[in-house]
């Protein structure tokens, strides 16, 4: 994993700026432990975020903030969106069956 330092803004106030350390997200592929035929199986690792001081305006604590950076990345998409993405996008939004 390649490993980066970011100055990112206080996800509160932001005005602080925190320095963090980033792990991009990576896929690990691994062999089966069962003899014979072992296929591979994959395993991602998903991205972190660690804070590491906290936040010199605000004062929030890293844990807080690393909470908060974690909850914005994982958005959830309504599923309205999802159907007006798709039709932007030109899929089709129905499965139709023609019958002759």
């Amino acid at each position: 994993m390649a490993k980066e330092v970011r100055v990112l803004k206080c996800p509160f106030c932001k005005r602080g700026e925190i320095e963090t350390v980033y792990f991009p997200s990576v896929l690990h592929k691994r062999k089966g432990t069962w003899g014979g035929y072992k296929p591979t199986f994959k395993r991602s690792a998903d991205d972190m975020i660690v804070t590491s001081a906290k936040c010199p305006n605000c004062g929030k604590s890293g844990k807080e903030i690393q909470k908060s950076l974690k909850k914005e990345s994982i958005r959830e998409v309504s599923h309205d969106e999802r159907l007006k993405r798709l039709q932007e996008a030109g899929l089709p939004t129905k499965i139709v069956s023609k019958k002759d």
